[in-house]
């Protein structure tokens, strides 16, 4: 792989008439910027005190994922950066989430005593209004206290991830563009610690959804929209970062600008679904 990036005006030069994603990538990111100002002075305030501040960060996801993509997307030489923030704001998404669904629950003892019996799942699937179901268990105590561990781990480990392999890029130990084993072996790393947490995320929210519903309207579909976009964003996300692994060549763009493209579209659709369901607020909190 040619480690050479080129400069913005180059990039654009070689862009050509595809420059024209990056412009409607400015007009979606500024409609989504706008919606959500609207959702935050109009809809969110009518929460509780302590629930805007959540609910304000959680709804800002796909307006920042469309303006990190869009940097990335002019600015060749920061994709790495943007990249890294992206996925880093995902996770400190999934945390805030997390917490907005353990008070809004009652806590901790409240919901252990609802979920009192029921039967939990590791793995689920949402498939055409029919669930897939995998490894079943209880909750307990300390299995709630585990899975928040998990969730709040995805978090840590790529702040922690992220400033090594930064150290070691500079030490010279490290080369991102070589695809060497040292990188490689922080990549699956990486994956794999946002994996678990995103696996663990979806069988609390799975679990609680019964009984948060009551609580927080449309809180299933608030739930699913931020999920499967977060899993959509990682998904293409990974399988172009294997593609620049292993050197293999896009027909047409860059995989980075093509990856960039791909997240403004992806954060445009959300962002429409977020605003449509996290309009609604919160009815209560006992």
């Amino acid at each position: 792989m040619d480690s050479y990036t080129p400069n913005v005006t180059q990039h654009i030069e070689a862009l050509g008439g595809w420059v024209s994603v990056g412009y409607i990538g400015v007009v979606t990111s500024s409609l989504l910027l706008c919606l959500y100002m609207y959702n935050v002075f109009i809809f969110i305030k009518k929460n509780p005190s302590w629930a805007r501040r959540h609910q304000a960060w959680i709804t800002s996801l796909p307006m920042a994922i469309s303006f990190i993509s869009l940097a990335s997307f002019f600015v060749p030489r920061a994709t790495i950066m943007c990249e890294t923030i992206k996925f880093i704001y995902m996770s400190f998404i999934m945390v805030q989430f997390f917490e907005t669904v353990i008070v809004i629950g009652g806590g901790e003892e409240v919901l252990l005593r609802v979920q009192n019996g029921n039967k939990w799942y590791v793995i689920t699937f949402s498939l055409f209004c029919k669930q897939l179901q995998f490894i079943q268990f209880n909750i307990t105590k300390n299995r709630l206290r585990i899975i928040g561990g998990l969730i709040y781990q995805a978090f840590v480990s790529q702040l922690i991830l992220t400033f090594i392999v930064a150290i070691l890029e500079i030490a010279e130990v490290l080369r991102r563009d070589t695809g060497d084993a040292i990188f490689r072996f922080f990549l699956i790393l990486n994956v794999l610690s946002s994996t678990l947490g995103l696996v663990f995320f979806n069988a609390l929210n799975v679990g609680l959804s019964a009984h948060l519903n009551s609580n927080w309207p449309k809180f299933t579909k608030k739930y699913y929209a931020l999920f499967y976009f977060i899993c959509v964003q990682r998904a293409h996300s990974l399988f172009i970062s294997v593609f620049n692994l292993f050197n293999v060549e896009s027909p047409i763009l860059t995989w980075t600008t093509i990856d960039a493209a791909a997240s403004m579209l992806e954060a445009f659709i959300f962002g429409i679904v977020f605003f449509l369901f996290f309009k609604v607020v919160v009815v209560k909190l006992d």
